[in-house]
């Protein structure tokens, strides 16, 4: 079943976040206009793309909703900013083979859903993690678009409403395959702590009574492992058009979890068709 997911909800929302660094990455562009002719020689470049996105309604569900996506890519010479949807990273390591710096992510909250049996759970509200990542890029001289990346992120909840920290551990291999045409391949692993497990695949007693759900505490360990694709076709110097999609299965304590085994599904999926622009 998919539903508009255009529900007003207090606090940190998704796209107040994007909005947020929607905005970042549509300035620093351009300001750069009026910057290129640097002493350093560095230039920026930029490319922004966005699409409708199909996502579970939450982590485990086996309902889908359509949500807004965006991507963001800005460069300033061996310094750049990602955004890949809720997800932000800005490396600021001047290297060829390593990448590291500072990185933001919402993490989606659960609250008002249509699966009923985890609605009568208690509330959990979105959270905003900070942490870090560093990155090894294996680039081609012969093809700039050519490259294989090992990338860790680490990162943990700073407003206490799940109280956890996640590590991921995710791997890309990118090639040029036809003409205009960018495809990647992803594969990926991740780790989370006991609070992040216990916010979002317990159930208490009190919610088991409420719910019907079977009590579960459930603890720190692999969280899910996952393998993606993607696409980019561009049309011009400036315009594109491409596909993601990623499949996600989760493990451990969180597919144990009466929220997933259920009321819900160990299988994930993210789909999404994007428009891209490029400064």
């Amino acid at each position: 079943r998919i539903k508009a997911a255009m529900r007003g909800k207090p606090g940190w929302s998704a796209a107040r976040f994007i909005r947020t660094l929607s905005l970042l990455a549509i300035t620093i562009p351009g300001m750069a206009a009026a910057d290129e002719g640097n002493e350093d020689g560095f230039r920026f470049e930029a490319r922004i793309a966005g699409g409708p996105a199909l996502v579970p309604e939450f982590e485990g569900s086996s309902r889908y909703e359509l949500v807004p996506y965006f991507e963001a890519q800005v460069f300033y010479g061996p310094y750049h900013l990602r955004m890949n949807g809720p997800n932000a990273r800005v490396n600021v390591v001047p290297h060829s083979l390593i990448n590291a710096g500072p990185l933001i992510s919402y993490q989606r909250g659960r609250n008002n859903l249509d699966t009923a049996q985890v609605d009568m759970l208690d509330r959990i509200r979105p959270a905003l993690e900070l942490g870090g990542f560093v990155e090894y890029a294996h680039r081609h001289d012969d093809d700039p678009l050519a490259v294989e990346r090992l990338r860790l992120s680490v990162r943990q909840d700073v407003t206490g409403n799940h109280g956890g920290a996640v590590a991921t551990l995710r791997g890309i291999f990118q090639r040029r395959v036809l003409r205009g045409t960018v495809f990647a391949l992803t594969a990926n692993v991740t780790w989370a702590s006991h609070d992040f497990m216990d916010t979002f695949f317990s159930v208490s007693p009190p919610e088991a009574a409420r719910s019907g759900l079977a009590p579960f505490d459930a603890g720190s360990g692999l969280r899910n492992i996952g393998a993606g694709m993607a696409f980019d076709q561009f049309l011009s110097r400036t315009w594109s058009v491409g596909a993601r999609f990623n499949y996600t299965r989760l493990m451990g304590d969180a597919a144990d979890s009466p929220i997933v085994e259920t009321a819900g599904s160990p299988d994930q999926a993210f789909v999404t068709m994007v428009v891209g622009y490029r400064f």
